[in-house]
């Protein structure tokens, strides 16, 4: 207990994991003040991302591991491979919020175009089969690229073809080799079916 002007005071109450609150109030002479203040618990955000009916790591994409006090929050996910996406959510005392996200993924990243998850027609005579989402490169790897990348690893194919024209797309590489040069890109080659959907489409023209 402590004495007190006779004025107005400001008051700011704290407990872990509770939301701050704040109380003006005015001593009385001769009494003893008391202050009944409700204290707010923190809730918490339980969020499920999906992208294509797929689901996604959320804690990749925004930290939800501590509580937050409560209110309308806006939360911001992000990734370069996902349209960036804000939500409000509104947080309450005590409680866990749960929601769920459809998220779309970026048209374009990284030089590569995305291709929905589906059906298509694949082969000759054509059948019918089903892909996950995935990205390719709009165009072919250049021999410009794989020269850089030789020159950067010191590396030495004796059967890669360039004929001085940088910009053409590389040739005369074994498998191993393009897989190398695309685990150095941080990428991976492509299967038939990837190559073959990306070229050809869904609708399964003969000559894509």
């Amino acid at each position: 207990i402590e004495e007190m002007e006779l004025r107005p005071h400001s008051l700011r109450l704290r407990l872990e994991n509770h939301a701050v609150e704040e109380r003006t109030v005015t001593p009385e002479n001769g009494a003893v003040l008391r202050v009944a203040v409700p204290l707010r618990a923190f809730g918490r955000i339980s969020l499920t991302a999906k992208a294509y009916g797929r689901a996604v790591k959320v804690e990749k994409l925004v930290d939800l591991s501590k509580p937050m006090p409560p209110g309308k929050r806006r939360i911001r996910i992000e990734d370069p491979q996902l349209r960036t996406t804000e939500i409000e959510v509104e947080i309450e005392s005590g409680k866990t919020i749960e929601r769920i996200v459809e998220l779309e993924a970026q048209p374009e990243w990284n030089g590569m175009v995305f291709i929905p998850p589906g059906k298509f027609r694949e082969g000759d005579p054509p059948e019918t089969a089903e892909l996950e989402p995935y990205y390719i490169d709009r165009y072919e790897v250049t021999a410009g690229r794989v020269a850089e990348y030789l020159t950067e690893t010191s590396t030495k194919w004796t059967r890669l073809r360039s004929d001085g024209q940088d910009g053409f797309p590389a040739r005369g590489m074994t498998w191993k080799q393009a897989s190398d040069y695309a685990s150095y890109r941080k990428k991976r080659l492509p299967t038939a079916a990837e190559w073959e959907k990306a070229a050809r489409g869904t609708k399964g023209p003969a000559y894509p």
